[in-house]
């Protein structure tokens, strides 16, 4: 399985579905639309998103970076990709309508380009997976994989 290594806090928020583009320079590979793709956590803690998501998504979203551990934390499905302004590039389906409606359309407020990588099915993991992350789209060690695979919110409803 294939992993993404975001800042903290952006990476809780994208495990758990607040958070449904993640801004990137580059698409992702098209082999990748559809796919489940590991959410890891780095080390890099962003002070400014901490407020920013603590701000527009409410008081429970403490900025305590203790709250946000490192590691692989969730899961997310990549089903498409939009430019800066939120025209959408490519989208798995062409009957996906993107954004859906109510909660989906903050998808456009965490759009800072240049591309939004638009990812549904978010799932956190019960626990965080400990491994060391990597820059651009990596592959996960086959043991950490495995752990990942074995926890039931991994697994595609």
């Amino acid at each position: 399985m294939k992993a993404l290594t975001i800042w903290r806090p952006w990476a809780r928020y994208v495990a758990t579905g607040d958070k449904r583009i993640e801004n990137r320079s580059w698409t992702p590979p098209e082999a990748m639309l559809g796919e489940t793709i590991a959410i890891h956590a780095g080390k890099k803690w962003d002070d400014n998103g901490a407020e920013m998501c603590s701000d527009v998504l409410g008081s429970a979203y403490s900025s305590n970076s203790a709250l946000h551990p490192e590691g692989v934390i969730g899961v997310a499905r990549i089903v498409g990709w939009c430019d800066q302004s939120g025209t959408i590039i490519r989208r798995e389906h062409h009957d996906i309508n993107i954004p859906m409606a109510g909660n989906d359309l903050l998808w456009l407020f965490w759009l800072f380009g240049p591309v939004g990588w638009i990812l549904r099915d978010a799932r956190p993991l019960p626990a965080p997976i400990p491994c060391r992350g990597m820059q651009g789209l990596w592959r996960l060690p086959a043991d950490v994989e495995a752990l990942l695979l074995a926890q039931p919110r991994a697994v595609t409803p």
